[in-house]
């Protein structure tokens, strides 16, 4: 079972992991709240657009003054006034007409579109001054529609002109005049208020004048950001106070739960029950001690698989020595006991001393195959290990073999390609592997079977690929999972009652010992291996899929 582990460091870096995630998380709440306090009201906030009068004018003519939208043009606290030619005010959208203007001091209220532009600036003393005053700038466009300084003027603080070279009208203004001017020209006053106007002339040939009142983006900025700036204060106090609460959690749950998974781990191996930890993280401190149990708990069940599994192949070599020797020993007891009590006529007596021959070597072949078998198990067994062709060796065992296989009824196809194909391996072990694999498949098939080989080197070529194999009955899928084991048989769909079920173990056992791998193709690998050779789709056979690596020892 995979083990899923996260090391979280030491007991002092989860301490210093949890203060630094409330900071980086007070620090990111302080940035969200920020960018909500900066960017929220500037979504929410409606640029108002008095230049859009102008595109209402069809309605000013025709004197249809609430069909003007005005929230949606001038925003939700911005109005309209209708003047007549003596400033008289005739329409207000607030529904309000008592306010009133001087007809001569409209001209200090700038136009949507104006031709003159006028900057106002409170000065201090100075400048001719003994008290503060005003500054005020007229501004005009050029030709390349480029802004220029036309003219100034300088006021006291009773609005007297004391400078001009430009024509304000008079020698003094009100209080209301400099009013407009700063809230017509300059954009705002400190009230945050704009005004601007709009002449234009009624279907019955009237002179009027639309006032436009707006609050600047500014004031409403700032009436916004009171607001949020309260509910932001309050969300960032109970943010930080639920992180505080949650980041001790964390890191009490760090060591407390990867302590009670040992804990329960350490209970379960008492009672016998072998299972890791699988899932765990926490400080180093911890981790380190579950690692330790995981090995101990894991180098245990291997002994203990191991152990079971020597048992079980004890006893299963046993059973299997002991059923194919009791066989062929009856026969041979029962035969001889008849030859002795003259029960056999004599022309029948090379028949029976013929089969007890066939008996004594199926017995003979049973031993040398044990022998073989118990060999290659001892430790101290070992093989002679020297470079070669091993495509050019497969050939010459495929030709040695041909014309033995076609006289007994089997047909052979081979696929070996003629370069030099090198490796380090022992010859004389390496030829028992193609034996025992080809008279497996000899045995456990029926004539007219062919039999197919196939080298070839890996796409990487770091290893040797051999797949032999036949197109006979095969065997469940179920049983190849167990067919290299000792003493295990084919099924009976491909047996005829012969062999000990040793010979492919002792061909897995040298593979493995050559560094390299022996399995067995599923249904669809050999299907699809089967029709490789034949150029047909096959449904029946049985490969085995061999895997070499490619590696250098001495000469031969």
């Amino acid at each position: 079972m995979k083990k899923l582990k996260s090391k979280e460091g030491s007991l002092y870096m989860v301490f210093m992991k949890g203060f630094i995630l409330l900071f980086l998380v007070i620090v990111g709440l302080a940035g969200i709240l920020y960018g909500v306090n900066y960017f929220l009201p500037r979504r929410v906030v409606v640029m108002p657009k008095s230049y859009d009068i102008a595109d209402y004018t069809n309605i000013l003519e025709e004197e249809k003054y609430d069909r003007v939208p005005v929230t949606k043009t001038f925003g939700k606290t911005g109005y309209l006034e209708i003047l007549d030619e003596n400033a008289k005010v005739i329409y207000d959208s607030r529904g309000k007409t008592n306010k009133k203007y001087h007809k001569d001091s409209l001209r200090y209220i700038s136009e949507i579109y104006p031709d003159v532009y006028y900057g106002v600036q409170r000065i201090g003393s100075g400048y001719q001054l003994k008290k503060s005053g005003y500054l005020i700038f007229q501004y005009r466009w050029n030709d390349e529609s480029e802004q220029y300084l036309s003219g100034t003027a300088l006021l006291d603080s009773k609005r007297n002109v004391i400078y001009s070279n430009i024509n304000l009208g008079k020698k003094q203004l009100t209080k209301d005049e400099i009013r407009y001017l700063i809230e017509s020209n300059d954009g705002e006053d400190v009230s945050g208020n704009i005004l601007q106007k709009f002449p234009f002339t009624t279907l019955d040939g009237e002179t009027r004048t639309a006032l436009i009142h707006t609050e600047s983006v500014g004031m409403q900025l700032g009436k916004i950001y009171s607001k949020i700036f309260f509910i932001s204060l309050l969300v960032f106090v109970l943010a930080v106070i639920v992180t505080i609460l949650l980041m001790d959690l964390y890191i009490v749950n760090k060591v407390r739960r990867p302590l009670a998974d040992l804990e329960h781990a350490i209970a379960r191996f008492r009672e016998g029950e072998r299972s890791p930890i699988v899932d765990y993280s926490g400080p180093r401190e911890v981790t380190t001690v579950i690692d330790a149990f995981n090995q101990l708990e894991e180098k245990l069940v291997e002994a203990e698989e191991k152990q079971q599994a020597l048992r079980n192949q004890k006893q299963q070599m046993l059973s299997g020595i002991s059923h194919d020797l009791k066989t062929p020993i009856t026969v041979i007891r029962g035969y001889v006991d008849a030859i002795r009590d003259g029960l056999v006529p004599p022309e029948d007596r090379d028949r029976y001393l013929a089969i007890i021959e066939e008996r004594v070597d199926t017995m003979t072949n049973l031993i040398s195959s044990l022998s073989d078998f118990s060999m290659l198990e001892h430790p101290d067994f070992a093989y002679t290990m020297t470079e070669g062709n091993l495509a050019e060796y497969l050939r010459e065992y495929i030709a040695g073999r041909y014309q033995e296989l076609n006289i007994q009824g089997y047909s052979m196809e081979a696929d070996i390609p003629e370069e030099n194909i090198r490796t380090a391996f022992d010859h004389h072990q390496l030829n028992r592997v193609w034996e025992n694999i080809i008279s497996n498949s000899v045995k456990y098939t029926p004539k007219g079977t062919t039999l197919f080989v196939r080298l070839m080197k890996s796409a990487d070529g770091k290893n040797i690929i051999i797949h032999i194999g036949d197109n006979g009955p095969g065997i469940p899928e179920q049983m190849k999972s167990v067919l290299l084991d000792p003493f295990v048989v084919a099924e009976p769909s491909r047996s005829n009652g012969q062999g000990t079920g040793l010979g492919l173990s002792v061909a897995q056992r040298i593979v493995e010992a050559h560094g390299g791998a022996i399995s067995i193709l599923n249904e669809k690998e050999t299907a699809l291996a089967v029709s490789e050779f034949t150029g047909s789709r096959g449904t029946h056979g049985l490969f085995y899929r061999i895997v070499l690596p490619v590696k250098k020892g001495s000469r031969e």
